[in-house]
């Protein structure tokens, strides 16, 4: 499976190298790092444009998804991703965009590489706990100015 530059979702045979017309619906795949496709729709931030999320990788536990963007941002969501504003831990480090995300073997690492800045950064994963998760929809509506959690 791939993705092309008009955003579509693209199917191959790895044998032949000749690309499958229909919708393998019930194939499951090995890895997942194409940027489209149902069960990663969550991924996109409101108002993101095409090309603002760089890289995405599923954990090969299938629990979780990873995403490098254009604000320098690692974001960890659970797996699949299939809600608008699907809930996530963000992660920095890098002062450039964030070209390629990958799980280690076992999935107890991410690997984030930075574009321009030539950074490669290593994140110990520990999943995603549902209280931080409700305490960052609250800091998302903040409306304080000069708020410390949220940073206005």
């Amino acid at each position: 499976m791939s993705n092309c530059n008009g955003y579509e979702i693209l199917y191959w045979d790895p044998t032949s190298g000749k690309q499958i017309l229909g919708n393998p619906r019930n194939a499951r795949w090995a890895t997942k790092t194409t940027l489209l496709g149902f069960d990663v729709m969550g991924i996109w931030p409101d108002g993101a444009l095409t090309d603002d999320v760089n890289s995405v990788d599923r954990s090969h536990s299938e629990e979780y998804c990873v995403t490098g963007d254009d604000m320098s941002t690692v974001k960890l969501f659970n797996y699949p991703v299939v809600h608008d504003d699907a809930p996530w831990k963000e992660y920095y480090g890098g002062a450039s965009f964030i070209t390629c995300v990958r799980f280690s073997c076992n999935d107890k690492r991410v690997i984030a590489v930075g574009g321009n800045d030539y950074t490669v950064f290593q994140y110990v994963t520990h999943g995603i706990d549902a209280k931080e998760l409700e305490t960052k929809k609250e800091m998302e509506w903040c409306d304080v100015d000069g708020c410390h959690h949220c940073g206005r």
